[in-house]
């Protein structure tokens, strides 16, 4: 069960970047329901400000990258600085479609 778990968590996370990825291409903007990025960075016991000079730039500059729309790279510069995964900074399961407006909703069930 642990290991279906665990399988099931790498493919979310993969799915999420290519998602990101797609709408990067597909669309000038995205829209990511409740990026998370602040939240995660506190619940790994970092600020902002640390997790900037990990990254090499000013927090002013990361604040600015997570209040508006980060890139693919900057998001996963931020999760190396913050030693978390991606997938950590979205909220767990929904994402709205680029083009449309839906909400998708990823879910798990034991097979």
């Amino acid at each position: 069960m642990q290991i279906l778990f665990k399988v099931f968590a790498i493919f979310f996370q993969e799915i999420l970047k290519l998602l990101v990825l797609f709408s990067t291409f597909a669309s000038s903007t995205y829209i990511l329901n409740d990026m998370r990025i602040k939240e995660v960075i506190k619940n790994h016991g970092l600020s902002v400000k640390s997790v900037a000079g990990k990254m090499g730039i000013s927090a002013v500059g990361l604040s600015q990258h997570i209040n508006g729309n980060p890139s693919v790279e900057v998001l996963q510069r931020i999760a190396e600085a913050t030693g978390c995964s991606v997938g950590e900074f979205f909220n767990a399961g929904a994402i709205t479609c680029p083009n449309c407006g839906a909400e998708i909703r990823l879910t798990a069930e034991k097979i």
